[in-house]
């Protein structure tokens, strides 16, 4: 009986077969492979992440993580409006204005900025969009899983994000 936990600790290839010689970096009854899915990546706290970003007027901006976020936050400067999508297609164009993303205003007072609070929500990506004459600053804090950017599945089809 100890053989079948031995033979499932063995490393693996990717292909599944034995090598002693090539590791992979997960597989094993050890070491669980980390993935959007995973929830444990989201009950531990997460690796922070913090950016400004000066926008541009009518120019899309495109933030990428470099891991997948358990939460983020973002703040604009008072006086600006700013959409904000999980994908590019979310976002409005010159000729139509879609419903794919949040507009996220700064408010009126001068000097103050708009918290919109935090968004518990899983992304590799945030889009941005500022029809304000000379642009805005905005802020980003998030906080990170150990799931990497490109383990996160492209999301940009789905209805109310870019479709």
């Amino acid at each position: 009986m100890s053989g079948y936990y031995d033979r499932d600790r063995n490393p693996r290839k990717t292909d599944g077969t034995e090598d002693m010689g090539t590791y992979t970096a997960a597989g094993t009854m050890n070491h669980p492979i980390t993935h959007h899915g995973n929830a444990a990546e989201y009950q531990v706290s997460g690796i922070p992440f913090a950016k400004k970003i000066a926008l541009v007027k009518d120019a899309r901006t495109q933030l990428k993580f470099p891991y997948v976020t358990q939460w983020v936050e973002v703040i604009i400067e008072a006086d600006h409006a700013v959409e904000i999508a999980f994908a590019e297609k979310g976002l409005s164009t010159a000729t139509a204005t879609t419903s794919n993303h949040v507009l996220v205003d700064g408010g009126s007072v001068s000097g103050q900025r708009s918290f919109g609070g935090i968004w518990r929500l899983k992304c590799n990506q945030l889009w941005f969009l500022c029809g304000e004459t000379g642009g805005a600053n905005i802020y980003v804090i998030a906080g990170l899983t150990n799931v990497p950017f490109a383990d996160f599945p492209d999301i940009s089809g789905i209805i109310g994000v870019g479709a």
